[in-house]
């Protein structure tokens, strides 16, 4: 923070992989999709939408970035 780059740097660090870790927030309940079917030819259509997957960590640091926690929807 405290080198020549700081005033133009945005570094975005996540996790996207589970690997077992343990989530205490069960995923709620998706919004179902539209009716139109999606085009997949001949093969089969995917239809388990009906829950979102477990949060997945995500960190940003920039001075473009307010201080301080921030929590998804309050959870």
């Amino acid at each position: 923070m405290n080198g020549p780059g700081w005033e133009n740097t945005l570094l975005i660090w996540t996790f996207d992989e589970h690997g077992g870790y343990y989530d205490h927030v069960v995923p709620p309940a998706a919004i179902p999709p539209d009716s139109i079917p999606p085009a997949t030819g001949s093969g089969p259509a995917y239809t388990g939408f009906a829950q979102y997957g477990f949060r997945v960590p995500c960190a940003l640091v920039s001075p473009y970035a307010p201080a301080g926690p921030r929590l998804a929807h309050g959870v």
